[in-house]
C-alpha cells in the first residue's frame, strides 16, 4: 500500500502545531518561585507571573492573570495558615482564593504585600472567610465587654 502525501499539507500542519505551542508557552505565567523581586517587576508591568511568599508566617500564592482597563487582576490563594494561629483559621482559610483588581498605579514601585487594604479590591471565597472571621472576633470582643460598654452608655445618657 502506497500513500501519496502532500508535502504542503504536512508543512502547513507542522506550522500550525508550532504556532499553537508558541501561543501556549506565551500564555503561561512566569514562575518566580519564591523571588518577590521577580514578581514585583512583573506586577509593575502587569505581566503574567506567579510567586509563593509568606506574610506573618502564612504562605500565599500570588498569580497575575492579566490586565483589565487600568487594573491588574491578581489571584491570591492562601496555601497554608501558620501553626501559631487557631485551628479554625486553618480550616476557614487554607486553599481559598480571591481575585483582586488592583489599580495599576498602586503597583508602581511597591510590593503587593505593601498595599494597604488590598482586600478592598478583591472578591472571592478567601475574602468572605476573612470577613467572617473578623466579624466573629468583633462579636466576641463586644460580648466580652458588654458590661463596661453598658456602664459607659449609661453615664453618657445621664449627662444629656
Amino acid at each position: 500500500m502506497k500513500y501519496n502525501v502532500d508535502k504542503k499539507k504536512v508543512i502547513a500542519l507542522v506550522l500550525v502545531l508550532v504556532a499553537i505551542v508558541i501561543v501556549f508557552l506565551l500564555t503561561l505565567p512566569k514562575d518566580c518561585k519564591n523571588n518577590e523581586a521577580c514578581f514585583n517587576e512583573k506586577a509593575y508591568k502587569c505581566s503574567k507571573a506567579a510567586v509563593i511568599t509568606t506574610n506573618e508566617l502564612d504562605t500565599y500564592r500570588y498569580e497575575i492573570l492579566g490586565k483589565k482597563s487600568n487594573s491588574c487582576i491578581i489571584k491570591i490563594t492562601m496555601l497554608e495558615v501558620s501553626n501559631t494561629k487557631p485551628v479554625e483559621f486553618k480550616q476557614a482559610l487554607e486553599g481559598r482564593s480571591m481575585k483582586c483588581a488592583i489599580p495599576q498605579n498602586l503597583l508602581l514601585g511597591s510590593s503587593i504585600k505593601e498595599i494597604k487594604n488590598v482586600n478592598d479590591y478583591c472578591t472571592g471565597p478567601l475574602k468572605e472567610a476573612i470577613l467572617e472571621i473578623t466579624i466573629e472576633k468583633l462579636y466576641e470582643i463586644i460580648v466580652k465587654n458588654i458590661g463596661t460598654l453598658a456602664t459607659e452608655f449609661r453615664h453618657l445618657l445621664e449627662k444629656v
